[in-house]
């Protein structure tokens, strides 16, 4: 199969760029803004989590009303906003240019991401990536389990997939829809744990993914 039948799903944090805290500080502060009170989240994993799934272990189910959880959606782009004009996300190495000739060679292009899809976007501007190249998502604020996201992003647009992420989670939300699963080891997972999570590729950046595709 040519990779222009092919449908690459892209994790975003860690693989196509690194925020460098940004979005957990917002976080802190969205989560502060709508529930009150400071939360000390040095000890949450981010890494292969989603958004609402975060929200899962440091609040109360109770807590975690329609109405509260939108608005903390609108916070959490608000404070990220501001904290990438502090402190703009920086591209991996190679990630910039390898979406760029994928999008050129008439790829198609979707986010399979932990994050809600405004804080998707702005991640991706401030890192300088077009998203024009991404022409559809599933995202955090859709579902809390990865592998829920993975399934809805092969509905909107079916066929042959493949997941390209930084952890092990990604190499699971890629078995989740019989897709291929490249790991690339430029973000949280130690190469170790992806090794253990056995993907089909394991890349040092993305600077081999054109050829391998």
């Amino acid at each position: 199969m040519s990779a222009h039948q092919l449908t690459v799903l892209w994790d975003i944090d860690g693989t196509l760029l690194d925020v460098r805290g940004a979005g957990r500080r917002a976080f802190v502060a969205a989560v502060a803004q709508v529930w009150g009170g400071a939360r000390d989240l040095r000890d949450v994993s981010f890494a292969g989590a989603t958004d609402l799934g975060v929200l899962a272990q440091v609040l109360e189910p109770a807590l975690l009303d329609d109405a509260r959880t939108a608005r903390f959606f609108e916070q959490l782009g608000l404070s990220l906003a501001e904290e990438l004009a502090a402190t703009p996300a920086r591209a991996c190495f190679a990630a910039r240019e390898t979406t760029a000739a994928l999008a050129a060679r008439g790829v198609a292009q979707g986010l399979l991401t932990g994050n809600e899809e405004r804080c998707a976007r702005l991640k991706l501007r401030s890192a300088g990536f077009d998203e024009a190249w991404f022409t559809f998502g599933a995202y955090g604020h859709e579902h809390g389990d990865r592998d829920q996201l993975a399934r809805l992003a092969a509905r909107r647009r079916p066929g042959r997939h493949v997941v390209v992420g930084d952890t092990p989670r990604d190499v699971q939300a890629a078995r989740a829809i019989d897709a291929i699963a490249i790991a690339v080891c430029t973000g949280f997972a130690e190469r170790r744990a992806l090794v253990d999570a056995c993907p089909d590729h394991l890349l040092d950046d993305l600077s081999g993914l054109l050829a391998l595709l």
